[in-house]
């Protein structure tokens, strides 16, 4: 079976829309239309929170069996929500109101991705290659996204011409993912309908099952992990002009070379889930936030002036991204309580939390203290979230891999 399969472009788009589009449009708009840093935030803020619907629309897509239902639905939302900022980019009244057809339109897209691989019944060995392919796209797509963005701003395109470029480049992803997603659709409904006889009635989507439980503690860490990386992705916009002195031209190259470099970071992210497993390699990406964090916050307090030191601190910062993204499908099918879908709809649930969460944050320290504490909060965050995985995950992951080694092995047949 082929690695890579055109229903993935819709991969692409999320990482072009939401990593890409997304932060390097929004932000900088609506404080250039509000006047406010802390206005940027609150948007972005509405955006993650809408997205909290996930679990919603997992649930959905598992009781009806309209993965692909969703799926395109959620390209032609954010399609749509850009296209809605463009003919109406200088009314501030309808900021909330597209931010959450944004926001639930990129949970849509986000919660059932990863069924259409770690659902559908694939062999493993499958299941991490696809998973890879995935999020290569993903990174692609932001890749994409920055550039697309660098060569707007670079030849003087209004906001609104922005705006309508990102919802043309969405348009075709939906049209695109349209045509193709019907075959992958089928092979996942026909597993999700056997899978529902044989445990949806012992795995039901009751809260203690999701929260008392070592999947509930994953959550937890999800919420912090997104505070954390959503706080600098979200005002990246706003922070590489407003503290180390780079353009907003050098700002969307960045993150164009972000998106470049992701493509590898993915390849390798995919090779050390399928050795190590979804777990370590997740606390690996947390590492390498922490890093990435640290230094941008130190360079930001100490050496602003050193733009070379700062963008390769943005850099590492935005290579944790892809490595926790491809293995936290791989960490929430092990502990999941519920059914696939609805269990990444809980992680997605939990990352939009902490986006918001994050976003909200990073709003009102820009206002209150400037762009660099956003730096220090994320770094408190993610500290955070590595001592829930190294004292909590960690363990639970030894205890799951002891009682494997223990259990007796299928018989041949």
């Amino acid at each position: 079976m082929r690695v890579f399969e055109p229903w993935m472009v819709s991969s692409l788009a999320l990482g072009a829309g939401f990593t890409g589009f997304v932060a390097l449009t929004i932000p900088p708009y609506v404080t250039k239309a509000t006047g406010e840093a802390g206005a940027a935030g609150i948007v972005l803020a509405v955006i993650s929170l809408s997205a909290a619907i996930g679990p919603v629309l997992g649930a959905l897509a598992d009781r009806y069996r309209a993965h692909r239902l969703v799926l395109c639905s959620g390209l032609l939302g954010m399609a749509v929500a850009f296209a809605a900022y463009g003919l109406s980019a200088q009314d501030e009244s309808v900021f909330a109101l597209y931010a959450i057809l944004m926001g639930a339109s990129g949970a849509a897209l986000a919660a059932v991705m990863p069924v259409f691989v770690v659902g559908a019944g694939l062999p493993p060995v499958l299941v991490a290659k696809r998973l890879t392919a995935m999020h290569v796209m993903e990174g692609a797509g932001l890749m994409i996204g920055g550039a697309l963005m660098g060569f707007a701003t670079k030849s003087g395109w209004s906001f609104a011409q922005r705006f309508w470029l990102a919802a043309g480049f969405l348009a075709i992803c939906f049209l695109t993912v349209l045509g193709t997603s019907a075959k992958p659709a089928r092979r996942l409904r026909l597993h999700t309908a056997v899978q529902a006889v044989d445990d949806h009635a012992v795995r039901e989507g009751r809260l203690r099952t999701v929260f008392l439980s070592v999947f509930g503690l994953f959550l937890m860490v999800r919420v912090l992990v997104a505070a954390s990386t959503s706080a600098v992705t979200g005002q990246i916009a706003n922070i590489m002009p407003g503290v180390f002195m780079v353009s907003p031209v050098g700002t969307d190259t960045a993150v164009a070379v972000a998106g470049l470099m992701g493509i590898g970071v993915n390849l390798a992210a995919g090779a050390l889930v399928a050795r190590r497993g979804g777990v370590e390699a997740y606390l690996a990406g947390a590492g390498v936030r922490l890093v990435g964090g640290l230094s941008l916050a130190l360079a930001g307090t100490f050496v602003p002036e050193k733009t070379a030191l700062c963008l390769l601190a943005m850099q590492i910062t935005y290579m944790a991204t892809p490595i926790m993204r491809l293995s936290a499908s791989s960490v929430g099918a092990r502990f999941a309580t519920v059914p696939v879908g609805q269990a990444n709809g809980w992680l997605i649930s939990g990352s939009s939390i902490g986006a918001f969460l994050g976003n909200l944050t990073a709003g009102a320290l820009a206002q209150a203290v400037g762009y660099n504490a956003i730096n220090w909060f994320s770094v408190v965050a993610i500290t955070a979230a590595g001592v829930l995985l190294v004292f909590g995950l960690m363990p639970a992951e030894l205890c799951k891999r002891r009682a494997e080694a223990l259990a007796p092995s299928a018989p041949d047949t």
